[in-house]
């Protein structure tokens, strides 16, 4: 009786060591897999992360897209290489077990810090070419406006230059009309110089001028008109047999007397204009204004004496 009762007893502690290292084994597996388990999920993290710093690295060749942006998403890698080292480093205190494993994550997210780190400096170059390309920028907008305001000046110094250039070559252009000779025409044709002349024999008139040398006037043929003015101020015209005319000059319009065409070439030119009052009109005595017009201006003047 006394040794089944030991035998007993002796069973049950063979049950009770054995419930209880069953329960201790079971109990390390799961703890054992857990552990696995988290470092299996910090490798897939340390993987996701490192394809996302290599996406960074085609960011970072991405013209269009803000260096301030590049510099954000650099700043959330490096405060998840941050967690997950910390991570590596709990789990790596509470098993030994793993601890090579961990070290080898640690130096894989090492390595992709100095990635990370040397894409930093990479954004800090470029801010620095930045600043250095909008500072020749400005120095180049800024040379841009005096240039542009260095061309405006002489422009408008150029233009003023060419306007008195052109008013110069306008003055200097105009014709000159010199060396009146007058002459009293026979009824047979004959022409007389004379420097005066007698109401009753005179009638018909023809009156020469010179066209002086010009060099600057434009060559070509150009009307000359004959104005003459009587003694009274009134205007000696002829309408009816041909002579006379109107023309415009200097803003008005002006009657002439009689006018000719020459043909111009910057040299001196002998105009002679033949002029008949109407049939019922008479010469006034005293002086005869004769003013000489063309393109478009009064080019002389003289005058001659009727007794």
């Amino acid at each position: 009786m006394r040794n089944r009762l030991i035998l007993v007893v002796a069973g049950m502690l063979v049950l009770s060591a054995l419930a209880y290292f069953s329960i201790k084994y079971f109990s390390e597996k799961s703890e054992n897999e857990k552990k696995e388990n988290r470092i299996a999920e910090l490798s897939t993290e340390i993987l996701d992360l490192e394809e996302d710093i290599f996406e960074l690295n085609n960011d970072l060749e991405e013209k269009d897209m803000d260096l301030a942006e590049k510099e954000k998403k650099i700043d959330e890698n490096k405060a998840q290489i941050k967690d997950l080292l910390a991570r590596l480093n709990t789990a790596k205190q509470k098993d030994k077990t793993q601890t090579d494993k961990i070290r080898g994550y640690e130096t894989r997210l090492k390595e992709l810090e100095g990635l990370l780190e040397n894409y930093e400096n990479q954004i800090a170059f470029l801010k620095d070419q930045n600043m250095l390309l909008t500072g020749q920028v400005d120095s180049l907008q800024v040379t841009q406006i005096k240039m542009q305001e260095e061309y405006l000046t002489l422009k408008a110094s150029n233009d003023d230059n060419l306007a008195q250039l052109e008013e110069t070559v306008k003055k200097a252009s105009v014709l000159k009309a010199a060396n009146y000779q007058y002459y009293s025409i026979s009824k047979k044709g004959k022409a007389k110089l004379e420097t005066e002349f007698r109401r009753r024999s005179l009638k018909d008139l023809r009156i020469c001028v010179t066209i002086l040398e010009n060099l600057v006037a434009e060559s070509g043929t150009r009307d000359v008109y004959l104005v003459l003015e009587n003694p009274d101020g009134s205007p000696l015209t002829n309408f009816g047999d041909g002579f006379s005319g109107t023309f415009m000059a200097e803003g008005r319009e002006i009657s002439y007397s009689a006018k000719s065409l020459i043909d111009y070439n910057k040299s001196s030119t002998l105009s002679c204009i033949d002029f008949s009052p109407e049939a019922n009109i008479k010469w006034q005595k005293g002086v005869q204004n004769v003013y000489v017009y063309t393109d478009g201006r009064m080019i002389g003047k003289s005058s001659f004496v009727v007794k």
